[in-house]
């Protein structure tokens, strides 16, 4: 017998003869529920798909068990509102047959969310990058499928936003070339994300170890594959964090040390005291 007590840990993960009592509850919560649970069959989704309340369609249109003629049957709805559509178009199920439907869709809010969806093809990417609204392109910049020449473009869309330039330099396509446009960009985040990365180049490091702003050269400070010259420039940093943040990378070799242990601020000293101790140099 199902009681209040566990009936939400059934919908979550009971069987296939639970969900079938649950299935007839009046609690949009426990359907919000059984649209998540890995024992659903396909009839239950054939219910859940048309139910009443948004949430839980949202939830089941997520479901791996859901099939191609569930979204067959909404998306040639002509009556089915483009909320849905938009919510669909970010549904890890969905082929590359419905993705060809929603980049055509009118709504540009749907178009805007399918550039989420991680099923994306290069040439549903390409159609993406020249939509006619340019906010739809801009948003590829969180798709993980770009690639190198898709990068490319989407650099040279004024629209894009501060967000999207930082989801670009933390992209694992980013190319050399794409670090040294972004090295420029006005807003330090930027300029840091890249500054974290472990395919910067000799010469990326070169400029983002002179950056104006101190974020950026802190962020140099920690990597574990700085070089000498660099932390040559670092332990001579104007800003006390880099100077303190320089003094505990593992790489700092005993000379700079003795540097910073002297330097005229206590927050450096103790971090290079730190260091020294930690190699038996006290």
């Amino acid at each position: 017998m199902i009681t209040d007590k566990n009936e939400e840990f059934l919908a979550n993960f009971g069987s296939e003869k639970c969900i079938d009592k649950l299935m007839k509850t009046d609690s949009e919560y426990l359907r919000f529920d059984l649209a998540k649970n890995p024992n659903l069959q396909p009839h239950h989704i054939d219910k859940l798909v048309k139910d009443e309340d948004d949430y839980v369609r949202r939830q089941v249109y997520n479901h791996p068990k859901i099939q191609a003629h569930h979204f067959d049957r909404i998306l040639n709805d002509k009556n089915t509102d483009w909320e849905t559509r938009s919510d669909i178009a970010r549904s890890p199920s969905l082929s590359p047959h419905h993705i060809d439907l929603l980049l055509n869709d009118k709504n540009e809010s749907v178009r805007r969310d399918l550039t989420f969806n991680p099923n994306l093809q290069p040439h549903h990417i390409e159609k993406l990058l020249n939509d006619e609204d340019s906010y739809v392109s801009s948003n590829l910049s969180n798709n993980p499928t770009l690639q190198p020449h898709h990068i490319d473009k989407l650099l040279k869309n004024p629209n894009l936003s501060r967000d999207d330039r930082l989801s670009i330099a933390r992209h694992s396509n980013l190319q050399p070339h794409h670090i040294d446009i972004l090295a420029d960009h006005i807003d330090p985040d930027v300029r840091c994300e890249l500054a974290s990365r472990r395919d910067l180049q000799p010469h990326h490091i070169d400029k983002l170890v002179n950056d104006r702003d101190f974020h950026v050269r802190c962020a140099l400070a920690r990597r574990s594959d700085i070089q000498p010259h660099h932390i040559d420039k670092l332990v001579n940093d104007p800003h006390v964090t880099v100077r303190s943040t320089i003094a505990r990378n593992p790489k700092i070799q005993n000379h700079h040390l003795d540097k910073l242990i002297k330097d005229d601020n206590e927050f450096v000293r103790y971090s290079a005291d730190y260091m020294m101790d930690k190699r038996g140099m006290l």
